[in-house]
């Protein structure tokens, strides 16, 4: 909501003769950060303006319970739902086995969606924005190496209200990023499958590697190994094939198919060729 600036002024005039001259920045900054944020569905000027009164804090003893408050709620909030995160991603993140259709349902169920939402909504986001300083990245960069572990706090704890987007949009952007995550965690090469320019296997049958890291420590790995070169050689074609979306869809993870990547082929255990069209181009998208 657009307040103007008479308007701030007036609050801020009313705040700094209610809580001393002292307290002038912290008021005009604490007015501002919270105006910024504030919506029509908040409450018109006159809400705003008692929500201000009476909700800034200068007394430091009572500042640091309200800090005290924030830091152990959301501490208990966090870390419970953080638990309940790690338990319905656990499947995806964890090789237990099969995937099933629902997990991928539990992964897209994200519990802090509408945290930051209701905290605006029940009006704690504008306690803190009120009360504790946002501060540029500029600031931080050359004035932060001075700060106080509590400084940093305080701009930690209003920097979690910095943004005030709506949870259907959070809803949103976990369900695209664990989409994500579940093409990644599942990008394997059966590199026992693999063959080499004269159709030879180079790698234990059971070596599984998933795409990029644990082909690139493989890679690394055989620089020990007095034979690595041309073991190198054919993860370094895999990743260019990878890289130019040229790798057969049926190559990731499917240890039923034998890839040869320099010439591209592929062919099942008895021999015969199958299709190594590639898979679509959603990875760049």
């Amino acid at each position: 909501m657009n307040f103007s600036d008479k308007q701030l002024s007036e609050i801020i005039q009313q705040l700094v003769g209610q809580h001393s001259e002292e307290q002038r920045q912290r008021i005009e900054t604490g007015v501002r950060q919270a105006a910024q944020r504030w919506r029509e569905s908040d409450g018109d000027f006159p809400a705003f303006a008692e929500f201000c009164g009476q909700h800034f804090v200068s007394d430091s003893a009572l500042l640091d319970e309200v800090f005290t408050r924030f830091q152990r709620n959301l501490e208990s909030l966090m870390g419970n739902l953080h638990k309940a995160y790690r338990q319905f991603n656990w499947p995806l993140h964890v090789d237990t086995g099969d995937l099933l259709k629902v997990d991928q349902l539990f992964a897209n169920f994200d519990m802090f969606a509408h945290v930051v939402s209701d905290m605006f909504a029940t009006k704690l986001a504008f306690v803190a924005l009120l009360n504790f300083p946002l501060e540029t990245l500029e600031n931080k960069s050359r004035d932060g190496e001075n700060w106080s572990r509590r400084k940093w706090a305080e701009i930690r704890l209003a920097e979690l209200f910095a943004d005030r987007v709506p949870g259907e949009v959070k809803q949103k952007h976990t369900t695209a990023y664990t989409a994500a995550e579940e093409y990644v965690y599942h990008y394997n090469i059966y590199a026992g499958n693999l063959r080499d320019a004269d159709g030879k296997p180079l790698f234990p049958e059971t070596l599984k590697l998933i795409s990029h890291w644990g082909l690139r420590d493989e890679i690394k790995g055989q620089y020990a190994n007095p034979d690595g070169l041309e073991k190198q050689e054919l993860l370094h074609t895999v990743m260019e094939r990878i890289i130019a979306q040229e790798i057969p869809r049926q190559v990731v993870d499917n240890p039923k198919v034998v890839w040869h990547p320099h010439s591209n082929a592929l062919f099942d255990p008895h021999g015969k060729q199958l299709d190594a069209a590639p898979e679509a181009n959603a990875r760049y998208e």
